[in-house]
């Protein structure tokens, strides 16, 4: 059997944890905690210890010190942990990935013609966006008109040259009535928050949607010669539920 400790023991650094995700949840019974403080355990014992060997009184004033530190600290963490972030909760990070080209492009309206965009132009910036050629139209089917269906270019995956069809499985268009290119913040935030108008979802259903639907995932990984969604799928979902646990407010 091998033993070791702390002084061979290399903890993790910043940037291997892994992602912590903290909540704050309604609770009609008081708090009793907030868990460990981040302080050293051996503190109060050390004290202790000096007093057995010297009885001091300045270590026992030491020793009170140290509580009423412990104290304030746990407070502090108390805070930090149960406090809400603010931007998380507002509809901001949730508009950054709509109003994405990548995003954007597909929700178009009634005309169902899909938008192309140069990329590099920021989030929500639709300067370069043009109607897609070839009279590329998603028909009533939304998944093309039967002279010229989605399929015929785009197929299940992306195609290798920078620039070229992107594909990914159930490829088309969404519904008319969840369009939000061309639309404010303000617009789309009212429309995701009425089943009638963004697929038939709640809110929590809408975060599943943005993180487990192909379609929706590819947003996230274009092929090359495109601009990726901002974030990533889990923390696109993340906000949409923080926004959604805040009273789902508009800007």
């Amino acid at each position: 059997m091998q033993q070791s400790n702390y002084h061979d023991y290399e903890s993790l650094r910043l940037w291997q944890t892994p992602e912590v995700e903290v909540r704050a949840l309604e609770n009609t019974d008081r708090i009793r905690g907030a868990g460990e403080p981040g302080l050293p355990a051996n503190t109060r014992h050390s004290v202790q210890r000096h007093l057995r060997r010297h009885g001091h009184p300045s270590a026992r004033h030491a020793f009170r010190q140290d509580r009423e530190i412990r104290m304030k600290h746990l407070l502090t963490v108390a805070f930090l942990t149960l406090a809400p972030q603010v931007s998380a909760q507002t509809f901001d990070p949730v508009a950054e990935v709509l109003l994405h080209p990548r995003c954007a492009n597909c929700h178009v309206g009634t005309d169902g013609i899909p938008l192309r965009s140069r990329d590099a132009s920021g989030p929500g910036d639709m300067t370069g966006t043009r109607p897609h050629g070839f009279r590329v139209r998603g028909g009533d089917s939304r998944m093309g008109i039967e002279t010229l269906s989605c399929s015929t270019c785009h197929g299940k995956k992306n195609t290798p040259p920078p620039g070229g069809a992107p594909g990914a499985e159930g490829w088309a268009l969404p519904p008319e009535d969840m369009q939000w290119a061309a639309r404010t913040p303000a617009q789309i935030c009212d429309q995701l928050k009425h089943s009638a108008r963004n697929g038939g979802r709640t809110l929590a259903e809408v975060a599943d949607h943005v993180s487990n639907d192909p379609l929706v995932l590819w947003g996230w990984v274009p092929g090359p010669g495109r601009d990726p969604a901002p974030d990533t799928p889990a923390r696109a979902a993340r906000a949409i539920l923080a926004w959604a646990d805040a009273g789902a407010p508009c800007p």
